[in-house]
């Protein structure tokens, strides 16, 4: 094949290609074009895999020791906001009962609330048991920052100036 028969069929290809793509088809490689003759035989196009090409699934993001802490935090500030928001007088230790108010580590009863501000203390701690608690579940957190197990003491409740108190 000549030179100029060979510029000829690359400048083809090219504008076919550039047509067919700006186009948004698929370009005919060899539409209006000569046959030129090959040396070698056409090897078949190979079969199309039944199988769906294996996509790497990028790996989840790691969350760092700040990330769990700032779910933790998050939690912790709730709790507290809501253990303000329920401290009404009691006249008897018997008004209060403890409940347990260590953000994402509920193990201890660690805390002392009035026992007619007992619902309204559940309702917010499922609230933070499926927001920021939830997250710092859900991101393994216990173990991306583990922290000391808390240990609990065996406290009683009293009823001091009108607040419950532990002691």
């Amino acid at each position: 094949m000549s030179n100029t028969a060979r510029t000829v069929l690359a400048l083809g290809l090219a504008a076919g290609v550039a047509v067919a793509v700006a186009c948004g088809g698929a370009p005919d490689l060899g539409a209006g074009l000569p046959a030129v003759p090959s040396a070698a035989p056409e090897a078949p196009a190979p079969a199309a895999s039944a199988a769906p090409a294996a996509s790497a699934a990028p790996e989840p993001k790691k969350i760092t020791a700040a990330e769990c802490d700032a779910f933790r935090v998050s939690a912790q500030e709730e709790l507290d906001a809501e253990r303000i928001k329920v401290d009404k007088p009691c006249k008897k230790a018997a008004d209060c009962i403890f409940v347990k108010a260590h953000a994402c580590d509920f193990t201890c009863e660690d805390a002392t609330i009035p026992k007619a501000e007992e619902a309204e203390w559940q309702r917010e701690m499922k609230e933070v048991q499926g927001g920021p608690c939830k997250k710092w579940a859900d991101n393994d957190c216990n173990n991306v920052d583990p922290k000391p197990a808390p240990t609990c003491q065996k406290k009683t409740i009293a009823c001091e100036k009108a607040k419950c108190v532990l002691k």
